[in-house]
């Protein structure tokens, strides 16, 4: 047996629970983007537990992608890296349900504009802005002092007047040792 867990007003699943005797069990994911705004990269995490004891998580990633009104089509941003993964020191040990970093980490995202130029794109820690790169590759390596829950940001600008953002979640224990 497994169950399924999801806390996404957007996101509706085709079942919650179902046995599996080994085969692929598929599942319906349904978005709901009314109400949700453009240029902006959504995430929920779907999570799977099992009787026997196995869990994971599935990311549903989706950017809300539409003219602005001007004609202008909204940049797309993506965080790629860290991942939901173990890392220490700036490298990615082992997949791991959450995104759990010790030491320093270079966040990287990837950016482009469907209809002009991506001008930069800024990176922040809970609404704290760190960094602002204006070519690729979109890279910031944080190394301060940080313990516990925090949401990595970056938002893309492009030439045009529009923006597109993307975050995830992550835990981190660094002691900011060794400068930036």
């Amino acid at each position: 047996m497994y169950s399924l867990f999801e806390d996404c007003d957007w996101v509706t699943l085709s079942t919650m629970s179902g046995s599996s005797a080994g085969e692929h069990d598929t599942v319906e994911v349904n978005v709901d983007i009314s109400g949700l705004s453009e240029g902006v990269t959504y995430t929920c995490d779907v999570l799977i537990d099992s009787d026997d004891g196995g869990s994971g998580v599935f990311i549903v990633s989706v950017t809300v992608n539409s003219s602005n009104g001007s004609g202008n089509r909204s940049p797309v941003v993506s965080i790629v890296e860290p991942q939901c993964k173990i890392y220490f020191m700036d490298r990615a040990i082992i997949s791991f349900p959450r995104v759990l970093i010790i030491g320093p980490i270079t966040i990287q995202a990837n950016a482009s504009d469907p209809d002009g130029t991506v001008t930069h794109v800024e990176f922040y820690v809970d609404d704290v802005l760190l960094g602002n790169v204006s070519s690729e590759p979109y890279c910031y390596t944080w190394n301060e002092r940080a313990f516990g829950f925090r949401e990595v940001r970056v938002v893309a600008y492009d030439d045009d007047g529009g923006s597109a953002e993307d975050s995830i979640n992550i835990i981190i224990f660094n002691f900011g040792l060794g400068g930036s």
